[in-house]
């Protein structure tokens, strides 16, 4: 269930990109077959920013996108977002943290 739940919020974040007419480019990581349904969608969310994958060489498009994931890829999608100076609204969400 997580990992449909996954691919759904991901698919609504690339909607707008695909709409747009992606196009395939070379890709930095080798877990992205050049012949997947979604290369051209995973290139051009790398190309704009939005996701950079979970190591300079892999993207792992068969895991599970974790909430902090999901919230790292909204904020690089917004060129005006910044996160606001307040005690997080997670308890399991440590100041300092990557995904903060």
């Amino acid at each position: 269930m997580k990992k449909l739940v996954s691919i759904l919020l991901s698919a609504l974040l690339l909607l707008p990109m695909l709409a747009a007419g992606a196009s395939a480019k070379e890709l930095p990581f080798s877990d992205v077959d050049p012949k997947a349904w979604y290369y051209d969608a995973v290139s051009e969310c790398f190309s704009k920013g939005t996701m950079k994958g979970v190591s300079a060489s892999k993207f792992a498009p068969d895991k599970a996108m974790t909430r902090a994931m999901f919230a790292q890829a909204l904020a690089n999608h917004s060129s005006n977002f910044k996160a606001p100076d307040i005690d997080p609204l997670f308890s399991d969400v440590k100041k300092g943290a990557w995904y903060y």
